[in-house]
């Protein structure tokens, strides 16, 4: 995660983390949804249902508070890149056939030949494959 964003970011993201792992940070984070009526009444954003965090969550993404806007954005790009981005090692996605998407599997690339001579070769000595004798002579 931290080599994905900007570092304001990533130190947002972690500090809003911790703070869900605690009782008092999910009620300020969270508000009065954390609350339940058995003891302890205020739960943690891991013991919420599943339809309560929907609910956080939507809550944070129209926030006026922006840090949590901006937590709530770089989640939501972090998820979509690793659910639609990532393919395995024949270059698949099974969530590509869910959406119908079929890539452009033909590549123009490997039907092209490419010169393999650099264009400023001429001049390069290489000194990995000369020994001392030699590197006088190839100068």
């Amino acid at each position: 995660m931290k080599n994905r964003g900007p570092p304001e970011a990533v130190i947002l993201v972690r500090a809003v983390l911790w703070m869900l792992s605690t009782r008092i940070g999910t009620f300020l984070l969270c508000g009065f949804l954390c609350f339940d009526k058995r003891w302890p009444f205020i739960n943690k954003f891991s013991q919420l249902s599943t339809e309560e965090r929907e609910k956080v969550l939507q809550k944070w993404s129209s926030s006026l508070f922006s840090p949590l806007r901006v937590v709530f954005y770089f989640i939501k790009s972090l998820c979509l890149y690793f659910i639609f981005a990532l393919v395995d090692d024949q270059g698949r996605n099974p969530t590509w056939e869910a959406i119908d998407y079929k890539p452009d599997t033909t590549t123009t690339t490997t039907t092209k030949t490419f010169n393999r001579d650099r264009p400023l070769e001429k001049g390069i000595v290489e000194t990995l494959y000369e020994t001392p004798s030699t590197l006088l002579e190839s100068l």
